[in-house]
């Protein structure tokens, strides 16, 4: 068993001690979609609605695993030489995403961002749900613009987030020589 400890104090440091190493995601990749789902939402098609929508809620499940893990590194920092194994499911569902950032770190926007993120949710099953009771294109077309207003909303309250987390993982990298400790355990 302390071989297990070992290599948890090692990923641990080795995460925390260099930022390239936080979780994040690759922005490159994100702003990519972004650019498909607004095109695709521009075009005033059915088709463009709905697939925007679909990248819109992978977005924003992605932002959320993102603060989750950040989260989740920094709990695990900040108590360690205690060991506290923090994944995250890669088969969560958005509603259980939603719920695992009850017992992570706040910040200023969390409230909002949760709460925008489950109408968000909600606003896109109705959405995809009730597809065939819409009367005619228009009204799919329109029902799309709220989905896309939330989740411009969120893409804000998300990177308000990401950045204290960020903020307070240098604030305690900063603090701690964890080279120092590690080789003090």
């Amino acid at each position: 068993m302390p071989n297990k400890s070992i290599a948890y104090d090692a990923e641990l440091i080795d995460k925390i001690s260099n930022k390239n190493n936080w979780p994040n995601i690759d922005s490159f990749l994100i702003v990519r979609l972004m650019r498909i789902a607004n095109n695709a939402f521009n075009k005033e098609t059915v088709d463009g609605k709905l697939s925007s929508v679909l990248i819109y809620h992978q977005i924003v499940e992605e932002f959320l695993i993102n603060l989750l893990k950040l989260s989740n590194l920094y709990i695990q920092a900040e108590i360690w030489p205690n060991r506290l194994n923090l994944k995250v499911s890669n088969r969560l569902m958005f509603g259980q995403i939603l719920r695992e950032h009850e017992k992570t770190v706040d910040f200023d926007s969390k409230d909002e961002l949760l709460l925008k993120c489950a109408s968000f949710n909600q606003t896109r099953i109705k959405y995809v749900h009730e597809l065939l009771k819409f009367k005619n294109d228009d009204q799919i077309i329109s029902a799309a613009e709220k989905i896309k207003d939330e989740f411009h909303e969120i893409t804000e309250l998300y990177l308000k987030g990401n950045t204290f987390l960020e903020w307070i993982l240098e604030d305690l990298k900063k603090r701690v020589d964890w080279k120092d400790m590690l080789d003090e355990t």
